[in-house]
């Protein structure tokens, strides 16, 4: 068995990877990824701690994070293969897609019933408020359509 590289944390002899997600908005904030949400260090040098302890199933490898235009974050969840939304304003995380099971069924059709592949990547178009997501080892790109007024996604 290979000892423990210093540059990680150890704690019992087992390696800690925490994930460290620069985005856009790197200028004023950085995002460090937990099982339960997201911690965010701001440029006064503040913590903030944005987590919903209840949250099922737990984060296990989020690969991106994007914050829309309300604020909220959506995190691509490549252990899990799922797509979660972090709202913000009430510390609560959910899924936006996937069930959490590694397969390419459910698509198209409700994202909730959609099985991804190790997802990547998650964007929202500014405009339509539409989610794009790169679900890497399906190849594919998905999009999940927002609903116009008076309209059926």
């Amino acid at each position: 068995m290979r000892p423990p590289d210093p540059a990680f944390p150890s704690v019992l002899g087992i390696t800690a990877i925490v994930t460290v997600i620069v985005t856009a908005s790197s200028a004023t904030s950085v995002f460090v990824a937990t099982g339960h949400g997201v911690r965010m260090l701001g440029a006064d040098g503040k913590a903030v701690v944005l987590e919903d302890p209840a949250a099922e199933p737990v984060m296990r490898s989020i690969k991106h994070l994007w914050v829309d235009r309300a604020g909220d974050m959506l995190l691509a969840d490549e252990g899990s293969h799922l797509i979660r939304r972090f709202l913000v304003h009430e510390k609560r995380l959910v899924t936006v897609a996937g069930t959490g099971e590694r397969g390419t069924a459910g698509v198209p059709g409700d994202p909730l019933a959609a099985r991804l592949g190790g997802p990547h990547g998650v964007v929202v178009q500014p405009r339509s408020g539409d989610v794009f997501i790169a679900d890497s080892r399906n190849h594919r790109v998905l999009r999940i359509r927002q609903a116009a007024a008076g309209e059926t996604p």
